[in-house]
């Protein structure tokens, strides 16, 4: 075996040679064979006839010696045995001869010694049981032992025994092998010589191409040797170079490859990674690197140990082995620690193998996703869920207010269950309590601050409206932007009721149920407040019942009491949403008026009127349990504009002219001001004149026309005027304000329809001027008046007009009420085909989502922006966004009170095209329009 082992691993150590010195030793070692079998056969010859030279030898001087040695066997004379074998002693290579009974005792020896014995051994015993023949009794390389049988007359009477060495045989023999190898050095020289020679011959061709291929290896440049022979290596050189230029073409395809490759990996977020079968990094991409905080240099060849702790590293072994064993797919969650940074990351791992040609796993590639955030993320959802179904309410809204989840403790509120919820906005709980302008304030804080807290009333399912405290809460996305909003809501009907219960004790009066002193002097302070910002008026109203304390005396307090129960109710019907009505103590009340008109004269008209109407309440009369009582009060009236007058002293001052009052004869109002009386009665006579002015036909409608950018006439905007016979003409601001009190607005704005209609009429029977488009302007009242549509129609087929040439001008404030009714009657004059404008658009405060939702046809941008549009930035800029947003909902624009050229051609620059002001023409008569 080791002999075997030895030649594998020498025939390895000589393929790893060059081809020059395998051919040499392929020759040499071909003829050394070719030698050395020669020689071990003519060797092998030698020795077989040495060899049996010998045997022949030996059984001849064993023959002869049994011969001549019969006769004294017979005679058993020893001394005569002993004299034929001494002439054998002296034989070459004799070791002894015997001659033995046939029982095996020594007769006669070359060595006395033996005389006498008997020898037992093996080979005797075998001898003496053998035929009478002659045998070789042993043949080795060393020795001969033979035995010849001694006959007489054919029986057997002994044997004759002899051995010999070998010695001068293999003498001969190792003399002969001496020569042998001698000659077979020489030859194998001279053949190792002529060999060499003939290898390199042969191999330099070979050798020249090898350095050409070490040199392409290389990368370096290499000169086409023998490309010109026509033999093997020619052909081979061609061939090579053929290669090396394919090779070095998909080189360079390869490394085009490899590098975009690498540009791909290295701009993906992943991690993606090559590793051996022993788990080192073979490659790493730019977040890796960027991860660890290491060059190419210091991953490749390392393994997990270097960038990761022992627990770590030893579950991504784990892994690793699973798929270079398994050779399947792994795909599993890695929780890993970076050395460097100490932070711990989770990752959603995809680790493939990669297989040879043959099938075999090489390497294995993973692609790690980081996961930390999302894992957070949902640890985060776990408990938000959690506390999501808590006992406060929650719902959570999209960026546009719908509805995506509620909780349980929502359905227990509002008693909508979560089906029913979903896809709606929380519209769905108003309940009708707050104005547009608590909403608007709402959205402006949520919008700036990201978040709104406060108490708000809603609507159950069931119609209870209750109260609640309510949290709404934005959501951003990662640009900034609201991705939804959640809001957290409490019933506080409970706390709001022991609350409601603990404020009637110390701000409303027992008995009547109406605020009391305190709580009347803290609105009065607020109104004073409240005042001054937003400059509309006040007032007070000191109430005192006449002759109270004979009803108290005759009748007992018990009947006195209900005469103020039924007075307080009386007083509570008689006033506004937002008026208080107060009781100070035995038979005086005081009602507080807010948010009259800004102008004084205007204000005490409405104080007046109701005043008037507490008079008119007052004095009808009373069932107290069986009797029937009359009553009378006396009313002292106060205006207040100024915070600093103080509450108490207009207190004082009501106080004071109640008491005017009674002067004047009981059950009368009186103000704290005799000039405001008197502005008042005057006041008073207008609205009369008013009424008359209606019934003799004293209005006229003047028309101020609209044109185009070419200043063409396209319509007009009829405008009223009331030409007084004593008076002359008196303007509009004077007595629309009146007609809009004292409900006279109702019958003016028919009047101007009616009238409208018959001038469009008319205009209609002339090509001149049938195209022409007029516009009215429709005060808020009249709009909403049940059949106002209606009265429109009406209108439109009493003139037999066509619909579309009649434009109602509408203003923004009519907008922030009632604004599905607003719609519905919109869409009922639009499907006829009348055309709407939005009035002194700009001024008020419009809802966009509302504004998409009318069915308009016209913005007016009002005047005040307009005057002094051409060096006013401000006023550029809101003419400007008013535009594009008319642009962006496809509407008409149309600019009022343009009096000069320039106003014009910047409001034409702003893409505004059509006009109506000074500059193309002031309000005139119909004979003066045309």
């Amino acid at each position: 075996m080791n002999i075997f082992k030895s030649s594998y691993l020498f025939l390895r150590r000589a393929w790893g040679l060059s081809i020059r010195r395998q051919l040499t030793g392929a020759f040499v070692l071909v003829s050394t064979v070719i030698i050395l079998a020669s020689g071990q056969l003519l060797y092998t010859y030698q020795r077989d006839f040495q060899y049996t030279h010998g045997n022949n030898n030996a059984l001849e001087l064993a023959q002869a010696l049994a011969y001549s040695s019969s006769s004294w066997v017979l005679a058993n004379d020893v001394a005569g045995l002993q004299e034929v074998l001494k002439g054998a002693a002296h034989a070459t290579d004799i070791k002894f001869a015997v001659v033995l009974s046939p029982q095996g005792e020594v007769m006669a020896s070359t060595r006395p010694e033996y005389i006498g014995q008997v020898f037992s051994d093996a080979l005797s015993q075998r001898l003496l049981a053998m035929s009478p023949e002659r045998h070789i009794l042993i043949d080795a390389d060393n020795l001969i032992d033979v035995a010849v049988p001694v006959k007489s007359a054919d029986r057997l009477i002994g044997w004759v025994r002899v051995e010999l060495s070998r010695e001068t045989a293999n003498a001969n023999l190792h003399a002969i092998a001496a020569a042998g190898l001698g000659i077979a050095v020489f030859f194998v020289l001279m053949i190792a010589l002529i060999a060499s020679a003939l290898a390199r011959g042969l191999t330099a061709g070979l050798a020249r191409l090898a350095r050409v291929a070490d040199e392409a290896e290389r990368g370096h440049e290499f000169q086409r040797k023998d490309i010109l022979r026509e033999d093997e290596i020619g052909i081979l050189a061609r061939h090579l170079y053929l290669m090396l230029d394919t090779v070095n073409e998909e080189k360079r395809a390869n490394l085009e490859s490899e590098a975009r490759l690498r540009t791909i990996l290295d701009s993906v977020d992943a991690y993606i990674y090559l590793k051996d079968g022993q788990g080192n990094y073979l490659f790493a991409n730019r977040a890796v690197r960027e991860l660890w905080h290491a060059g190419m240099d210091e991953i490749i060849g390392f393994g997990d140990e270097k960038f990761f702790d022992a627990a770590t590293a030893a579950n991504l072994r784990c892994n690793d082995s699973r798929v270079l064993q398994e050779g399947a797919t792994l795909r599993t969650e890695e929780v890993n620690t970076v050395e460097a940074t100490g932070k711990t990351y989770v990752y959603q791992s995809t680790k493939l193998p990669l297989r040879a040609e043959d099938g075999r796993i090489y390497a294995l590639c993973g692609i790690s996703v980081d996961i930390t955030e999302l894992k957070q993320t949902e640890a985060d959802l776990r408990i938000a869920a959690t506390a999501f179904e808590s006992q406060e309410g929650m719902l959570v809204t999209d960026a546009d207010s719908r509805i995506l989840r509620v909780n349980r403790a929502f359905t227990g509120i509002s008693g909508y269950e979560a089906e029913e919820a979903i896809g709606k906005t929380p519209s769905m709980l108003k309940s009708g309590r707050h104005d547009a302008d608590f909403y608007d304030a709402m959205w402006k804080d949520l919008n700036q601050t990201g978040g709104w807290e406060g108490e708000i009333w809603n609507r159950r399912k069931n119609g209870e409206i209750h109260p609640e405290h309510l949290t709404i809460t934005s959501v951003k996305d990662k640009t900034g932007l609201v991705s939804n909003y959640v809001a957290t809501l409490t019933d506080i009907t409970k706390s709001k009721r022991d609350e409601e219960n603990i404020r009637n004790l110390a701000f409303y009066d027992s008995l009547t149920g109406l605020p009391n002193r305190r709580l009347l002097m803290d609105r009065l302070n607020q109104a004073l407040v409240s005042r001054a910002r937003s400059g509309r008026q006040g007032a007070l109203l000191f109430i005192d019942l006449d002759n109270f304390k004979t009803l108290n005396d005759t009748l007992g307090h018990e009947t006195g009491d209900r005469l103020l129960q039924q007075v307080a109710l009386r007083l509570e019907s008689c006033v506004r949403e937002g008026d208080t009505v107060a009781r100070l103590g035995g038979d005086e009340f005081v009602v507080m008026l807010e948010n009259l008109g800004e102008q004084a004269v205007e204000a005490a008209a409405q104080t007046e009127a109701i005043g008037v109407k507490i008079l008119a309440n007052l004095n009808v009369p009373y069932q107290l349990a069986t009797h029937e009582h009359h009553s009378t009060p006396s009313i002292g009236a106060t205006l207040f504009d100024d915070h600093k007058q103080g509450a108490e002293n207009l207190l004082r001052q009501a106080d004071i002219a109640m008491y005017q009052a009674k002067k004047a004869g009981r059950n009368t109002l009186r103000f704290f001001d005799p000039q405001m009386q008197d502005a008042i009665n005057q006041r008073a006579a207008l609205e009369v004149e008013l009424r008359s002015a209606l019934e003799s036909s004293q209005f006229e409608l003047y028309y101020q026309i609209q044109v185009d950018k070419l200043y063409h006439m396209k319509g007009a905007e009829a405008l009223i005027r009331w030409l007084h016979p004593e008076h002359g003409l008196i303007t509009p601001d004077r007595f629309i304000p009146l007609a809009e009190e004292s409900g006279l607005i109702l019958p003016l704005g028919n009047w101007v329809l009616e009238t409208a209609c018959a001038q469009i009429h008319a205009w209609q029977q002339s090509v001149q001027t049938r195209d022409l488009v007029l516009a009215i302007n429709v005060s808020a009242r009249q709009f909403r008046q049940a059949n106002f549509v209606a009265q429109v129609r009406a209108a439109v087929e009493h003139h037999a007009i066509d619909p579309i040439k009649l434009k109602l001008e509408l203003t923004e404030s009519m907008l922030l009420e009632n604004i599905e009714d607003t719609i519905a009657s919109m869409k009922a004059l639009k499907s006829i085909g009348v055309q709407f404008s939005l009035d002194d658009f700009g001024t008020g405060y419009s809802s966009l989502q509302y504004l998409k939702r009318l069915p308009l046809d016209q913005l007016k941008i009002d005047q005040s922006f307009v005057r002094d549009i051409v060096a006013d930035g401000s006023d550029q800029a809101i003419v400007r966004t008013i535009i594009a947003m008319a642009h962006s909902l496809n509407l008409k624009v149309i600019a009022e009170g343009v009096e000069t050229e320039v106003q014009r051609q910047c409001l034409l620059s702003m893409g505004c095209t059509h006009f109506q002001g000074y500059l193309f023409g002031k309000p005139v008569p119909v004979s003066a329009l045309l």
